[in-house]
């Protein structure tokens, strides 16, 4: 009969931790994507939302809009630790 109590090794305890935080990690990046992608989408005069071709200077260009721009689905303005979360996402 198993104990209400696991018994992790440290190690297995550690690999649980980091599995974690790469789960985490991939859904703050795709959300992040996803939102700026959309946001590409209904910006003028953007011909394609694979930012990941874009020069430098027009990804400088959207970015610096996206983090002006960018709103809740309620149009509330987002939080400045949100923004540093998506900048840090996008990256």
């Amino acid at each position: 009969m198993a104990g209400r109590f696991g018994r992790l090794t440290d190690e297995q305890i550690e690999q649980k931790r980091v599995d974690v935080q790469e789960r985490n990690s991939l859904n703050a990046e795709k959300k992040a994507e996803t939102l700026f992608k959309e946001f590409l989408s209904q910006c003028d005069g953007v011909q394609s939302t694979n930012f990941y071709e874009f020069s430098k200077e027009d990804l400088d260009r959207h970015l610096k809009n996206f983090y002006f721009n960018a709103r809740q689905k309620s149009g509330e303005m987002y939080r400045v630790s949100s923004l540093q979360h998506y900048r840090y996402s996008l990256n």
